[in-house]
């Protein structure tokens, strides 16, 4: 049987015994539980590893890694997103045109003046 004290701050020291026996390293995390008679245990739960991880991808895992250098892909991500900006922009085209006919869509004309004031 092992002992600590809790903290004023209520942490405590796991004793070495208890830490030896129960394979406790830093970083882990121990989920306690509490029975209905008031009794205490305690798990460690262990950060996963990749081997832990490595069915959890299902097909995607059996597929082979692209390589792509990292300014193509900045590209890509760029192009992706100006599409994205754009059809959103079409739309709030529209949007603004159908209900508001009598001025343009905002975005068209950022930090312009109308011509007719």
């Amino acid at each position: 049987m092992a002992m600590a004290m809790v903290t004023s701050k209520f942490q405590l020291t796991i004793p070495n015994e208890i830490r030896n026996a129960l394979g406790i390293e830093g970083g882990n995390r121990i989920l306690f539980q509490v029975d209905d008679h008031g009794h205490v245990s305690i798990r460690v739960v262990k950060p996963a590893s990749v081997d832990d991880l490595a069915g959890s991808l299902g097909r995607a895992a059996n597929r082979p890694i692209e390589y792509v250098p990292i300014d193509e892909a900045r590209q890509a991500v760029c192009d992706q997103l100006a599409e994205t900006d754009q059809v959103e922009g079409q739309a709030e085209n529209k949007t603004a045109a159908g209900q508001h006919r009598s001025r343009p869509a905002a975005n068209n004309n950022l930090g312009r003046r109308e011509k007719n004031q």
